[in-house]
């Protein structure tokens, strides 16, 4: 802050006359500090400080009122997504919000139109809240963890072991019905060539087939 006044004009102004008035009352009040022995603390600074301290205030408040939420945790049941997936609905767009197109929850009271949405939303800090959730993720422990790799590792072996199993029996399974089918067409065209054998080579002049009798539909 300057000691100097804040030039006026001749005919001076509300504004004018008010800053000189402001001026003054600074001027007074940093005087009064100094000679208290106190340190001189600019308007400016005075103001971010008693700004911090309401916004720490605030924050204290709210973390003592709120109450303690539980970890955030892995969602394991199955959203239904793709429940009605190339299905026909009539929906009710005048009725309540849960019997309306898109995809509902009971928990906020919403609707969202996609599916996207509908995920951004359930994994969102609001949704959370209202579950008893906060969005913050409980840390593991070392033996946690360790032990969570063991049970991934004897899962992954176990799958696979079934699978080789599984694949095996599916080729044989596939092999046998490509040796059948190949059999079958063999035995048709064996029959073919019989019945052909049989018919005399004046009808077959003439134009007549007896193979396709019978064969067509009444």
């Amino acid at each position: 802050m300057s000691d100097e006044p804040p030039a006026v004009t001749k005919y001076k102004t509300s504004f004018q006359i008010d800053l000189k008035n402001k001026w003054k009352k600074a001027l007074e009040e940093k005087n009064s500090r100094e000679s208290k022995g106190l340190p001189v603390i600019s308007k400016l600074k005075a103001n971010a400080e008693a700004k911090a301290e309401k916004q720490e205030t605030r924050l204290l408040k709210k973390h003592l009122l709120e109450p303690t939420r539980a970890y955030l945790q892995s969602r394991e049941d199955d959203l239904g997504l793709a429940d009605n997936l190339n299905k026909t609905k009539v929906v009710n767009v005048s009725g309540p919000l849960s019997d309306q197109p898109g995809f509902y929850c009971k928990v906020c009271d919403v609707i969202l139109k996609s599916s996207e949405a509908y995920l951004d939303h359930i994994n969102g800090r609001r949704h959370q809240k209202l579950c008893g959730f906060s969005l913050r993720v409980q840390r593991s422990t070392l033996e946690e963890v360790q032990g969570r790799f063991l049970k991934l590792k004897e899962k992954g072996q176990n799958s696979t072991e079934y699978n080789f199993e599984e694949e095996i029996n599916k080729l044989e399974a596939e092999k046998a019905k490509r040796k059948e089918e190949k059999k079958e067409k063999k035995k048709r065209q064996r029959e073919e060539e019989s019945d052909n054998a049989e018919i005399p080579a004046e009808m077959k002049d003439m134009g007549f087939d007896f193979a396709s009798f019978g064969s067509k539909k009444k």
